[in-house]
């Protein structure tokens, strides 16, 4: 019965090798379509504008670095210290951009977006900080992204700060925690850095969000109680690890493919030299013994 199974199983493997090539093949093909159509496609198009008074700026496209974003926060500070930095930074950011995911298009990371297609929708929202630093849109988390890459620029602690339905920085100054929330055209009070201490309270959350605006969310964050998540950690590494894991298989997968593809071509054309050095010495005429 064995014997007869492992017979099977060599009578089989020619067949599932065939098989496997053509599925091998297949894949190649596609994945060396997809990699060509990308590059000949046109560029993610910026999102439209979410909300009805934007605060953004578009003279300061030019900071398209999160180093050019600290060196201009740093700049319009009125006084010496981490307070006004963070406080200019909160304010360059907000005019930096305007509120709406920037996302991964075919030409950039067709992975990344042919999965937010088929898995899920958020999949091809950029995370990484000067990536999101080259476009003109980023919602609440990409913001705060972003700031949080420059707090660190700035040597500045930094947290993660999770409300319902929204997602800010709070940076570590004096001692204290204090709120950096550039997003959105709202009408906030911004006069000042509030601390996060202030915004557990009721009073507190009503001074930062004064009035009722037209967007339900606003209203309801004035009831939100904000929650410190994480410290000095990067609130999206799966994300991070994805994207850059398909950025570059998007652009460099299609090489070890295609690499592939003609040595099985050239191989399955010319014997190898290891199959071809045993039936040579096989068929190689006996050496003569001298007695």
């Amino acid at each position: 019965m064995l014997s007869s199974m492992a017979a099977n199983i060599r009578e089989a493997k020619p067949a599932f090798s065939r098989r496997a090539w053509q599925v091998f093949h297949v894949i190649a093909a596609i994945v060396i379509a997809m990699t060509v159509a990308a590059r000949l496609s046109p560029p993610a198009l910026e999102p439209e504008w979410k909300t009805p008074a934007e605060a953004y700026d578009p003279s300061l496209a030019r900071l398209d670095t999160v180093d050019k974003i600290v060196d201009a926060a740093r700049q319009r500070a009125r006084r010496p210290g981490a307070a006004e930095a963070v406080y200019q930074l909160e304010q360059v950011v907000r005019y930096r951009f305007y509120h709406g995911y920037s996302r991964y298009g075919f030409h950039e990371n067709w992975l990344a977006w042919l999965a937010a297609r088929t898995v899920h929708p958020d999949l091809d929202a950029i995370v990484l900080p000067e990536e999101i630093a080259r476009h003109g849109a980023a919602a609440c988390s990409q913001q705060a992204i972003l700031v949080q890459a420059a707090l660190t620029n700035m040597g500045v602690t930094y947290a993660s700060v999770e409300m319902t339905d929204h997602f800010m920085t709070a940076a570590w100054i004096n001692g204290e925690w204090y709120i950096v929330d550039p997003w959105g055209p709202n009408k906030r009070n911004r006069s000042r850095l509030f601390k996060l201490e202030e915004l557990m309270t009721v009073a507190g959350r009503k001074a930062m969000f004064p009035g009722s605006h037209a967007s339900a969310k606003w209203d309801h964050l004035r009831f939100a109680v904000p929650r410190l998540v994480k410290i000095e950690e990067f609130p999206a590494s799966r994300a991070r690890l994805f994207h850059q894991v398909t950025g570059w298989l998007s652009t460099w997968m299609w090489l070890p493919l295609l690499s592939l593809l003609l040595a099985g071509i050239v191989l399955r054309r010319r014997p190898s030299l290891w199959r071809r050095l045993p039936q040579d010495e096989a068929t190689a005429p006996a050496p003569i013994v001298c007695p």
